[in-house]
């Protein structure tokens, strides 16, 4: 029979089968698989090198963005040449290039961009080209760096770094152009990969010529050209005051200047030393100096400017000489415009063309180069005083005659003189030798002191010295007393007579003397051979001392009258050696040179000894003179001796004034004013008309009237160093002489110029 069912269990009934219809917990049924909605690969992009490896992740999600765990993901790549991918997502670079790794899951799929760069090769080595450069401060220089690998192969693309060790000398920068700043060395480093490679860089300072370029006034707003030794030029402008600076930056010295003035004339000048620096003046004196040189060769400066390899230009040596030389043209005019003289060099002293100190004196100067004569007055349209210089230039010889005449009012100076230049090899070598024998000579002197001897003198003495009739053993004994505890520098000023085969010479110095804190400048001559093979002092050869000096003489004291120019002949001979001397020339025909009394001079060796040695004395005065006897006039004086045959000896007279001075304190004229035994204050004047370069104060007594042939004098045992300015000095007389009492004393005053011109005023006591 059929049990009807209640409708609220068929209901249970369909839940129950439902549920087992969806594999609900009451049967064994399956859970559904979650469905993929994306792929997603990280890193998306990625570089690797060649042979390196690159890990990705790919993640599935569902289409609520949760991530599918367990996702099964397949990996490709789009250029397995490029780049592979392992079934765990490592990628490997294969080659450079680019690939598309791609990841996939139930049908969805992600990607990641991968690069593969070739590696970069390892630097083994760093080099930076030019490794070492010398440069100009303010000049630069590219460096060139290369990187090579451990094949030595160059890496082409490698970068570089750049530093300096030293920024205050060179800089670089990022490109390596290094920049010069100032002097010094500094390392320039280029780094790449770690390794270093390195430059030297010396800076050496920007060299440059300074001066100024005038005729007195300045040359303004004016080219002026520089040459150097290899013809290369540097120009530059002249300013308003007539300064200029030519850069000499990479220039090789000596320097040629020129300049032409706004008449179409040029002027010249020369370095005065072997520095790429310093001054180089341009102005007429200098272009006499630089003329002269050329025109004593037969050559000619505007060629030479030209073409200097050709016809190179003077040593500093031999601008110097010639300097010297033009210095003494103009000195009286320099002294009078305040300009210190005794280390003046007219091309490289500065100077400043505002109508002082030089400037004034090329107001006052013009130069005629075409006779080669100077002329300077005192004022263009109305002077005072005029003084004409004429330079005679013998290129047979490499000689200059320098003939000077000066007038002022009734006034007249005249003066000759002759010079070598030393244009040849041989001469500039003798030059270099003789002045390096006198370098040594004063080092000697100095370094003595007050212990100085007469054997510290001999081995700068010829072993046939004879020296104004002294052996070379008083000559030492002489030099050593008047030199003795005193500075000394001596410098070459001219020669006048240089024979190279034979080596001889007669060279002239200028010699600073200094003593007590006094200096004064003078000009000595020595006369010098090389038998030795070494420039010695060989003396004059002559039998005698001798003196032949045009002078303006002035008397005073006790003894008046005879003032004005005369000729003044002093000779002294070793005692009893000379039986007779006569004289000719100019005023003296045939005449003889009478014997006037004996003289002694007291020699001190060493700083404790003396020697007095006596010597006759000859003397003749022409008394004064209505003409002046013209310079370069020739005096002959033969001299006989006791034994042997006569010689003569000529004298030119080189200089003739008559300015006199005058002794203006003492004033009284007796013995007893001498002050014997005791320092004796004497003042004087000075001659206007010339140049100075000596005053020398003397004095001498006498045991007897001094026109006695009979009678000794003795002069003053130390007698002081003057400045050429001196108006004032202290002497002291002795008290005996030969042992006998003083019946008179003589003060002499002598102020001799540059060109031999001599001033002498005696005052005599009695």
């Amino acid at each position: 029979m059929r049990i009807p069912i209640s409708s609220t269990r068929l209901v249970l009934l369909f839940l129950i089968s439902l549920l087992a219809a969806c594999g609900g917990s009451g049967g064994g049924g399956t859970t559904p698989t979650p469905t993929v909605a994306s792929v997603t690969v990280s890193p998306a992009t990625a570089t690797i090198n060649v042979g390196a490896t690159q890990q990705l992740t790919a993640t599935a999600k569902d289409s609520s963005g949760a991530t599918i765990s367990g996702a099964s993901i397949a990996y490709s790549s789009s250029d397995t040449a490029i780049a592979t991918v392992s079934t765990g997502g490592l990628v490997t670079g294969v080659a450079a290039g680019s690939a598309t790794i791609t990841a996939t899951s139930s049908g969805k799929s992600g990607t990641a961009t991968i690069t593969v760069n070739t590696p970069a090769p390892t630097v083994a080595t760093v080099t930076l080209s030019p490794s070492a450069v010398t440069l100009t401060a303010g000049n630069t220089q590219q460096l060139t760096a290369t990187a090579k690998d451990a094949s030595n192969a160059t890496i082409s693309g490698a970068t570089f770094t750049y530093a300096s060790s030293d920024t205050t000398v060179a800089t670089v920068d990022s490109s390596g152009l290094v920049t010069a700043v100032a002097a010094g060395t500094a390392t320039i480093t280029a780094t790449s990969g770690g390794v270093d490679g390195t430059a030297t860089i010396t800076v050496n300072a920007a060299t440059a010529v300074t001066g100024t370029a005038a005729t007195g006034a300045p040359i303004a707003n004016t080219a002026i050209t520089l040459v150097d030794s290899a013809g290369a030029t540097s120009t530059a402008t002249t300013g308003a005051d007539g300064s200029f600076t030519i850069d000499t930056s990479g220039l090789t010295p000596p320097f040629m200047l020129q300049i032409t003035k706004a008449d179409t004339t040029k002027l010249y000048s020369v370095s005065a030393d072997t520095s790429a620096s310093g001054v180089i003046n341009v102005d007429p004196l200098t272009d006499l100096i630089i003329r002269t040189w050329y025109s004593v060769q037969g050559a000619n400066v505007d060629a030479a400017f030209a073409d200097p390899g050709a016809a190179p230009p003077p040593s500093p040596a031999e601008v110097q000489i010639i300097n010297n030389v033009v210095v003494q043209v103009v000195q009286l005019w320099l002294q009078n415009a305040g300009v210190d003289t005794t280390n003046l060099n007219l091309i490289s002293t500065p100077f400043t063309a505002d109508g002082s100190g030089v400037d004034s004196v090329l107001d006052k100067t013009t130069i005629d180069t075409s006779t080669n004569t100077v002329t300077v007055k005192d004022s263009p349209t109305s002077p005072t005083t005029t003084q004409t210089t004429t330079l005679t230039l013998n290129p047979t010889d490499s000689s200059i005659k320098v003939d000077t005449t000066t007038t002022s009012g009734p006034i007249t100076s005249s003066s000759s003189t002759t010079l070598t230049v030393p244009t040849t090899s041989a001469q500039s070598t003798a030059f270099d030798e003789i002045q390096a024998t006198f370098n040594a000579f004063a080092d000697m002197i100095n370094s003595k002191g007050s212990a100085l001897t007469a054997d510290d003198i001999t081995p700068y003495l010829s072993t046939n010295l004879l020296d104004q009739g002294h052996s070379a053993t008083i000559f030492a004994d002489d030099l050593a007393g008047q030199l003795r505890g005193n500075t000394l520098s001596v410098t070459i000023s001219k020669v006048t007579e240089l024979d190279t085969t034979a080596g001889t010479a007669h060279a002239y110095f200028t010699a600073t003397i200094s003593q007590g804190g006094v200096s004064q400048q003078d000009i000595v001559d020595f006369y010098l051979d090389k038998s030795s093979g070494s420039w010695l002092i060989s003396g004059d050869q002559r039998l005698a001392q001798i003196s032949v000096d045009a002078e303006m003489r002035t008397n005073m004291g006790a003894f008046t009258g005879n003032d004005g120019p005369d000729i003044n002949i002093d000779i002294e001979a070793p005692q009893n050696s000379l039986t007779s001397i006569t004289a000719n020339g100019g005023p003296f025909q045939n005449q003889n040179i009478p014997k006037s009394q004996n003289r002694i001079e007291t020699y001190r060796p060493t700083p404790t000894t003396s020697i007095d040695v006596t010597y006759d004395a000859f003397y003749a005065n022409t008394g004064p003179l209505s003409t002046l006897v013209p310079a370069g006039t020739d005096i002959a004086l033969t001299l006989t001796p006791v034994t042997g045959s006569a010689e003569t000896y000529h004298y030119p007279l080189n200089a003739f004034t008559n300015e006199s001075i005058r002794i203006t304190s003492p004033t009284g004229t007796a013995l007893a004013d001498a002050n014997l035994g005791n320092p004796l204050s004497v003042t004087w004047t000075l001659p206007t008309t010339y140049a100075i370069a000596k005053v020398q104060l003397d004095g001498q007594v006498f045991d007897g009237p001094q026109d006695n042939s009979n009678t000794t004098s003795c002069f003053a045992d130390t007698r002081p160093v003057l400045a050429t300015t001196a108006t004032t000095g202290s002497i002291t007389l002795p008290t005996t002489c030969n042992g006998n009492p003083v019946y008179s004393a003589n003060l002499d005053v002598s102020v001799i110029g540059v060109n031999g011109e001599r001033s002498q005023v005696t005052y005599q006591f009695q």
